[in-house]
């Protein structure tokens, strides 16, 4: 059965979701594309054909002159493909440059390169969401996959999916971690998705929640791991379970059966377990707060969230599609973000990461800025933490410096050959080249 299942009983903070919906039902996703100096969404429909260039005509227009004038063309069927059309400056498929009129298959949140503009796919989202009171809507993180970080993390959490070991994932609060599961499970073949909350109940609930619970007289109720039989049970805030419940749970884990309360007779479970917290794990587990066998158990593949400062080109765009929502929501249009903003934003050291982002944007959104946002009407955390100065130079000297450490660590990989880097970075030879030389960078020669 497709969509959520219903809910039972008093579990206000437990949801299922369905594994992804076939290619040909609802939305195809949507594209986003960068180039410097803006970026645009843009909505697929199901067997569309998009023709992508800097000529006004194309469906999914991109004004910068690395762009061939209709340079590809994208196919929605059984996911996505796209096709170089005789391009200047190339298409790029995840780093690798493709064939004209050829087309090849492009995987959700694979970035496709066109001249210096890069298109993401966002596949349509079946994860409906856990724990919607504590504000981790997921899709946010996924919105933008801009800094390489980033771009690695996802990569990691698709590739877990695919294996059948449990999943942990790390993180401060506010980082997207329940989103990242939610790429685990889409990577995987199991279905549903079973979420819940380990920190918001007694250890009575929270045994009913995840066994079930089978009263005399009275009819039973399944729980959670029966729930996400031959799926997914997603455990957020894991690190909070007490110690009775680290047991119980380890038992689960040891005999792949659980025992509804109140019940005599165990049942048999078939689950995967990708579980999130916000604490310092090991260090719980150097302090005897948690179980060592549960946590190796647990972290059969462990990923880490980067904060939101560790991934600096996201946070302008972050901001301004924030910002967007918050002002649709009122039925205005957004103005644009000041270069003097931007900075300030880059310089705030966001402690609650994308919910203080968000917050923040939604308080711009409610005052009258006109048709830009300067400093002024930041809140006043954000206008309190130390930009960088002055504010302009320093916006386009942090982008500039994160590009340049990328370029640098490319080519000392791959030898000072400006092929292999320039593949590596999933960009045309001829950008490259062209960043060493505004840099002043010496070219490097490959290393006999």
């Amino acid at each position: 059965m497709e969509g959520k299942r219903e809910r039972r009983g008093p579990r206000d903070e437990i949801s299922t979701a369905p594994a992804a919906s076939p290619p040909d039902r609802g939305p195809a996703g949507a594209l986003r594309a960068y180039w410097p100096g803006g970026f645009l969404d843009f909505a697929l429909a199901p067997g569309a054909t998009l023709t992508l260039g800097r000529d006004e005509r194309c469906d999914l227009h991109i004004p910068h002159v690395s762009v061939s004038r209709r340079h590809a063309r994208l196919k929605v069927a059984a996911g996505l493909s796209v096709e170089d059309m005789g391009s200047h400056n190339g298409t790029f498929v995840a780093g690798a440059r493709l064939q004209a009129r050829l087309p090849a298959p492009v995987g959700a949140g694979q970035v496709v390169t066109l001249g210096d503009a890069i298109v993401v796919w966002h596949a349509p989202l079946s994860f409906a969401g856990a724990l919607p009171r504590r504000g981790e809507t997921p899709g946010d993180s996924e919105l933008i996959i801009r800094d390489p970080v980033m771009e690695h993390l996802y990569e990691h959490a698709r590739s877990a999916g695919t294996q059948s070991m449990n999943v942990l994932i790390c993180g401060e609060l506010g980082t997207g971690k329940v989103a990242v599961a939610g790429v685990v499970h889409r990577g995987s073949s199991r279905s549903p998705l079973v979420a819940v909350n380990c920190a918001l109940r007694p250890d009575a609930q929270l045994e009913v929640a995840l066994f079930g619970s089978e009263p005399a007289g009275a009819v039973a109720e399944p729980g959670v791991l029966e729930m996400a039989q031959g799926g997914t049970v997603l455990l957020t805030h894991v690190g909070d379970l007490s110690e009775d419940m680290q047991l119980k749970l380890l038992r689960v884990l040891e005999t792949h059966e659980c025992t509804r309360v109140g019940g005599e007779r165990p049942v048999k479970i078939d689950v995967r377990f990708v579980t999130t917290t916000g604490l310092d794990f090991e260090a719980r587990v150097r302090q005897k707060r948690f179980r060592s066998d549960l946590f190796y158990r647990l972290a059969g593949v462990t990923l880490r969230v980067p904060a939101l400062r560790e991934r600096p080109l996201e946070i302008v765009p972050l901001a301004v599609h924030f910002l967007r929502s918050a002002c649709a929501a009122r039925g205005q249009s957004a103005p644009s973000l000041s270069r003097e903003a931007e900075a300030q934003l880059l310089g705030c050291r966001w402690p609650g990461n994308l919910r203080d982002l968000r917050t923040a944007m939604q308080a711009v959104a409610a005052v009258d800025c006109g048709d830009r946002v300067e400093v002024a009407h930041l809140p006043a955390f954000v206008r309190a933490a130390a930009a960088p100065a002055p504010a302009a130079d320093g916006l386009r000297a942090e982008i500039a410096a994160t590009q340049r450490r990328r370029v640098e660590g490319a080519l000392l990989e791959a030898n000072g050959n400006q092929t292999v880097a320039a593949r590596a970075l999933g960009m045309p030879r001829r950008t490259l080249i062209s960043w060493l030389d505004a840099w002043g960078v010496a070219r490097p020669r490959k290393r006999v």
